[in-house]
């Protein structure tokens, strides 16, 4: 079987095929421009979550999936023990 590697390089960072809205709702405090808690819910509304990658606060080095789920695991985790 063989491969075929294509390697690529840009000049600009949106050129990147690993750019993704990051931190556009990132979970800090909210004096630091947070826009939610560590429950992800969002300051100020009531009964509202973000739960995708708009909450990492920064660019991580590795691909996304993993750390998604973990944001969602820990959705997850928070709604229920408020409901259950």
């Amino acid at each position: 079987m063989r491969y075929i590697v294509i390697l690529t390089t840009t000049n600009t960072f949106a050129d990147r095929s690993n750019y993704h809205y990051i931190a556009t709702a990132a979970m800090m405090a909210q004096d630091l421009g947070g826009v939610v808690n560590t429950d992800l819910l969002v300051y100020g509304v009531d009964n509202v979550r973000v739960v995708d990658a708009s909450v990492i606060p920064f660019q991580v080095c590795g691909h996304l999936t993993a750390t998604i789920y973990a944001i969602a695991e820990k959705a997850a985790d928070a709604i229920k023990s408020r409901y259950y």
